[in-house]
């Protein structure tokens, strides 16, 4: 009797599932599908984080800009690397709703802005909007300047051997930098290189993209039977008591220091209201939590492959070199944000690293309406993954794309063919920020260094919420 309930339920299951692809496929329209198994489809495009982007790129190039895929467990997923769809889908308000990939982080990362849904999101980036205004900025970038300074003098330590991996030192300098400007508490993390916070935060995404690949940890019932949900558990603990630290130092030190007049995240969050109610600590820890990892992780990464790709481009490093010389001459004057604005070479090879490594190489929406849109209709329930790896190798917008060329951006791209920060209204809130920090540390580190090649080393790529490296960011330091 049990048995025949047991095959009787799971008939019902499998018939609720045929039924469901029967009526995407037949509705979906405008998408390709590439050959697949029988039972698995596309679960082999999806199996192995280092082959992920590799198998996603020849996908994308095979079968065009918009790609239908059947991940292993029955969810369909769009992959999208086509411009005038990306623009239809990120440049709306009306879809701005994340989809499931990101319910995964909600341990780590809550519902911040990062994650939160559209009504509370609306609500929170117009409060945070003043934290990046022009003024604002201006004032970070000479707060810049003395976590740099304790970076170079950890970098000479470097300079003589054989290659090392870079990125260590650069993440640690770049939430230095993100705790004393925008969340107002000096944190000095390179003095404290054991920080277990870094380290955690390397756990928790590690964590979330094998839980991606793998049927048994996707789903949470059975995630928590595994090995994984016990170290993500405590990793997620420790991060958000780091966070709280963070918070309660700041709010010690707006108390002791009552006439400072100094505006920063944090503060603005302290003192807001949502609905007419002050923010919890919960709220306050998924909010601070989203900066401390969006402001730091992405632009460490950003500048190690800059320098990375100027040890094997000499000719484009003496160029990005004579420009700063020219700008600021040889007395190791500051950069202003004037300045800044003026390294217009800098900046185009910033943005050709962008381009040629996108560090965050995934973005995606929930689709909550059937859309329309010229050939293309996609029913309500699926999700779009822009693929913006892809989008930026992609021949068609950028001729040549395996070739590093800065002069690329001598002229505007065409727009949504170029998103290291996202696009439209739920764009990256700290881009420039980002593009400042990114490059006042390149500015000081190419004053001081000569970047050379680590000869045979290239970086392994692995598919995580950033792109991480197996064997590290190596490279060779020469004093100048």
């Amino acid at each position: 009797m049990l048995f025949a309930i047991v095959v009787v339920l799971l008939t019902i299951l499998i018939l609720q599932f045929v039924v469901k692809q029967y009526r995407i496929n037949t509705q979906l329209k405008g998408f390709v599908s590439p050959p697949g198994s029988l039972l698995l489809r596309h679960f082999n495009v999806f199996s192995s984080e280092n082959d992920l982007i590799p198998n996603l790129l020849e996908i994308s190039r095979k079968y065009g800009g918009r790609v239908k895929l059947d991940v292993f467990h029955g969810t369909t997923v769009l992959l999208v690397t086509d411009k005038d769809l990306i623009c239809h889908v990120l440049g709306t308000k009306q879809i701005v709703l994340k989809d499931a990939f990101y319910d995964l982080c909600k341990k780590w990362i809550g519902q911040g802005v990062i994650t939160c849904k559209p009504e509370k999101w609306t609500k929170t980036r117009k409060m945070l909007n003043p934290v990046f205004n022009v003024q604002q900025l201006q004032t970070y970038v000479t707060l810049f300047e003395n976590p740099i300074k304790i970076l170079i003098e950890k970098l000479k330590c470097e300079t003589g051997n054989d290659g090392f991996d870079v990125l260590p030192y650069l993440s640690l300098c770049t939430l230095d930098i993100i705790c004393e400007t925008v969340l107002g508490i000096k944190l000095n993390a390179q003095k404290n290189t054991d920080l277990q916070y870094s380290r955690d935060i390397h756990t928790v995404t590690s964590i979330i993209l094998r839980r991606l690949f793998s049927p048994l940890k996707r789903n949470d019932v059975t995630f928590r039977f595994t090995e994984d949900y016990q170290i993500e558990a405590e990793a997620v603990r420790r991060i958000r008591n780091f966070t709280q630290q963070v918070i309660d130092e700041r709010r010690l030190k707006k108390e002791t220091d009552a006439k400072s007049k100094k505006s920063s995240l944090l503060d603005i969050l302290l003192e807001a209201k949502i609905d007419d109610k002050p923010m919890t600590d919960e709220e306050l820890i998924d909010e601070v939590q989203s900066f401390l990892f969006a402001g730091h992780d992405t632009s460490a990464t950003s500048v190690g492959l800059v320098l990375y790709i100027l040890s094997k481009h000499q000719d484009i490093q003496d160029k990005v070199v004579k420009e700063l010389e020219s700008v600021l001459g040889t007395d190791n004057k500051y950069p202003t944000p004037t300045d800044l604005n003026e390294m217009k070479y800098l900046e185009m090879a910033i943005k050709e690293t962008m381009r040629y490594y996108t560090v965050a190489p995934f973005l995606s929406r929930m689709i909550d309406e059937d859309i329309s849109f010229g050939d293309i209709f996609i029913p309500k329930g699926l999700s779009i993954i822009v693929f913006l790896y892809g989008l930026h190798m992609n021949p068609e917008y950028f001729p040549n794309p395996e070739k590093f060329d800065p002069t690329r951006f001598e002229k505007e791209v065409t727009p949504y063919t170029f998103m290291p920060f996202g696009g439209g209204p739920r764009n990256c809130i700290g881009q420039r920020f980002g593009m400042m920090e990114i490059k006042c540390m390149l500015i000081e580190i190419l004053r001081n260094f000569r970047i050379l090649e680590v000869s045979g080393h290239i970086p392994q790529l692995t598919a995580m919420i950033v792109l991480r490296f197996k064997n590290g960011m190596m490279i060779k330091l020469e004093p100048r």
